[in-house]
């Protein structure tokens, strides 16, 4: 039986985010206003049109909170699903220049913080999604992919 193209495709949305440590084993974390209300993500956010996921990672890192992001590796990989969609996340650990002073000029982001786990742990509710959490307990864990295991093959 010959299946229609749309009937059933299912298509999904890819997103980037950033886990970022301080010295002081925090993490970079921004509160945005989303139509949930404030919610505490790590800088995050869509693949956009001919962008590598490394590039996306860069560039939300930059967007939200003004920072040039270093990515050091993949730490994981999760899908969810969500309103009828599928989502993957791709989750980056790398560095920010510490000296460097946060900002945004993204109207949704209502602060740029450090914040430990812990603090992130109490505050369950008010985090984006479960992928925040389980981005960091994956960095824990130690997971690191190489870089150089993504492959851009349109270059």
């Amino acid at each position: 039986m010959k299946r229609s193209v749309d009937s059933d495709r299912f298509l999904s949305k890819i997103t980037v985010a950033a886990v970022i440590k301080n010295s002081e084993n925090k993490f970079l974390m921004v509160e945005e206003n989303t139509s949930d209300g404030i919610k505490i993500n790590q800088p995050a956010g869509h693949l956009e049109k001919n962008e590598t996921i490394v590039e996306a990672v860069i560039r939300e890192v930059k967007e939200e909170t003004g920072l040039v992001f270093l990515p050091l590796s993949l730490i994981s990989v999760h899908q969810f699903f969500l309103n009828s969609s599928s989502f993957f996340r791709f989750n980056f650990y790398g560095e920010v220049d510490s000296n460097s002073k946060p900002f945004s000029n993204e109207k949704q982001i209502l602060k740029i913080t450090w914040l430990d786990e812990s603090y992130l742990e109490k505050k369950k509710k008010m985090l984006r999604s479960k992928c925040v959490l389980a981005a960091i307990n994956d960095f824990n864990r130690g997971l690191k992919i190489p870089l150089s295991t993504i492959k851009n093959l349109n270059v």
